[in-house]
């Protein structure tokens, strides 16, 4: 028998074994141990018909094949590990459904690479340092269809978006709190349910609210209203329903302005007005109305009032004390009345100039709060006026005795 010769190598396609056993045999039908060889025209084929019970080891390291292209192995079966420098295939598959891994820990491979459609039934990434990239951000979409059973994190604080301008989401559903440093919302939002959730806004606006449409939305309801509403602006109301107004602080804000003033205002109560300046003021529907009434203003508890009558002045003695009589020296023969006409409406009329009278009788000239001068109390002048009529009631009589003496002393 010539001598024999037995080439092993692995071609990993579909881990597919390629065994080629050349023998160098007599011409002829021969058999070695378990083999045998027939021999064709062109080739020499051999035939396994027993076991082999060894080793089959190349003659040296990475030069022999294992079967070839064209000339290969149909199936390798290995129940134990199979070590492969390298696999070419167009399929790798395992022995039954759901019974093999590809891989292990401890012995991972370092990266798998599909430019097609890798179908996985569940991914887990572990370690601390494990990062896992999927397709490009441009050109590449993920589509996950199943539910996540864990938090989805970035790798790093305020670095990672959620969708991007011109890639939004659709929409974002969140049943717990949904927590935004900065939120900027495009296009139409609803948050939560009007009757059963609550919205508590602890940052400032810093821009206009907005209803989306005019005389539609209301700030606040019935039986749910803010407490107070701050503006250190104007407020423009179409109508305001409110059993008080009042101002921020006490003498500080003003009700209209002037060129911005109200056309009415309808008080069916108690006014309380420290100072009214007007052209004119009228009552209507006084009681006994054909009778001559005063609208009265008292200085005393701040009402105003009417009066029968065309006096307003108190003057029962309950309300007053430090009494003096009343001595003007004569300076109300210094005042002098004048006829003019008012700027604002050219009404023609007569009085006194209150910066001529603050000079001569401050008693008679009228002040604001803020110790302004503002006019003439004419309702006072009177008094003065019988001051220095019964001075001269005095002076006259005076001289009629001295008279009545002289005439006597030239008849006598």
């Amino acid at each position: 028998m010539s001598k024999k010769k037995i080439l092993v190598g692995i071609s990993g396609l579909g881990l597919v074994l390629f065994l080629a056993i050349g023998l160098s045999l007599s011409k002829g039908d021969d058999e070695l141990g378990g083999f045998r060889r027939q021999r064709g025209p062109n080739t020499t084929d051999v035939a396994s018909f027993a076991s082999i019970n060894a080793d089959l080891l190349p003659d040296g390291n990475n030069t022999r094949d294992v079967g070839a292209f064209g000339s290969a192995w149909n199936n390798l079966f290995v129940s134990s590990t199979a070590y492969l420098g390298n696999v070419t295939s167009t399929s790798i598959e395992p022995w039954a459904n759901n019974t093999s891994a590809l891989g292990a820990y401890g012995t991972a491979w370092s990266n798998i690479f599909a430019s097609g459609t890798a179908v996985l039934g569940n991914l887990t990434s572990n370690g601390q340092a494990d990062s896992v990239t999927i397709g490009t951000s441009t050109a590449s979409t993920l589509t996950v269809t199943a539910r996540l059973a864990a938090t989805l994190n970035p790798n790093a604080n305020n670095t990672i978006d959620l969708g991007a301008f011109g890639l939004a989401y659709n929409d974002l559903f969140a049943s717990g709190t949904v927590y935004t440093a900065g939120l900027t919302i495009d296009g139409n939002t609803t948050v939560g349910n009007a009757t059963s959730d609550t919205l508590t806004v602890t940052a400032r606006l810093a821009a206009d609210l907005n209803p989306n449409a005019n005389n539609t939305i209301d700030l606040g309801a019935f039986g749910l209203a803010y407490n107070n509403l701050f503006a250190s602006g104007t407020s423009y109301l179409g109508n305001v329903t409110s059993t008080s107004i009042e101002p921020w602080a006490n003498n500080t804000s003003s009700l209209g302005a002037y060129n911005f003033a109200f056309r009415n205002v309808y008080a069916s109560s108690t006014s309380y007005l420290d100072y009214v300046s007007s052209t004119q003021i009228t009552a209507k529907s006084l009681p006994n109305s054909t009778q001559t009434n005063s609208l009265c203003y008292n200085t005393t508890n701040g009402t105003i009032s009417y009066v029968s009558g065309d006096v307003c002045s108190i003057s029962l003695l309950k309300f007053k004390e430090n009494i003096h009589t009343l001595n003007t020296q004569g300076k109300v023969y210094d005042l002098q009345p004048v006829r003019f006409n008012y700027k604002d409406t050219g009404r023609e009329s007569i009085g006194l100039i209150a910066e001529e009278v603050e000079k001569i009788l401050p008693e008679l000239a009228v002040y604001s709060d803020k110790g302004e001068l503002q006019t003439v109390a004419y309702d006072k002048l009177p008094v003065v006026l019988l001051e220095e009529m019964k001075k001269l009631e005095s002076r006259v009589n005076e001289l009629e005795s001295r008279l009545s003496q002289y005439e006597d002393q030239c008849f006598y």
